[in-house]
């Protein structure tokens, strides 16, 4: 037989943050920036956004209380990844650059 147990809680001294991954299909032209806007508005602390075909280091470091770091994309139709986050004392991002 299976016996229900008290699970102790995981909330004592732990905090929630939030995580999304978007495709954003073009961060050129103000797309990051718009994205970035965006998060804010869903209240997300770090995420990815994928497709950003960056193709060079010209982009947006730090748009509307995010850090931001990306790759660079093979063409301006495909591929590159962001990765983005703001400040928080409940997780810490390591070696970014």
């Amino acid at each position: 037989a299976i016996k229900t147990q008290d699970v102790t809680s995981l909330t004592d001294g732990s905090e929630t943050f939030f995580v999304a991954t978007w495709n954003i299909c073009c961060g050129r032209n103000g797309g990051l920036e718009s994205a970035l806007r965006a998060m804010k508005l869903m209240g997300v602390d770090c995420g990815v956004f994928l497709e950003t075909k960056l193709t060079d280091d010209v982009y947006t470091r730090w748009s509307s209380g995010y850090n931001v770091r990306s790759t660079r994309a093979p063409s301006k139709w495909q591929g590159g990844i962001s990765l983005f986050w703001r400040t928080s004392g409940t997780y810490e991002i390591e070696e970014v650059d």
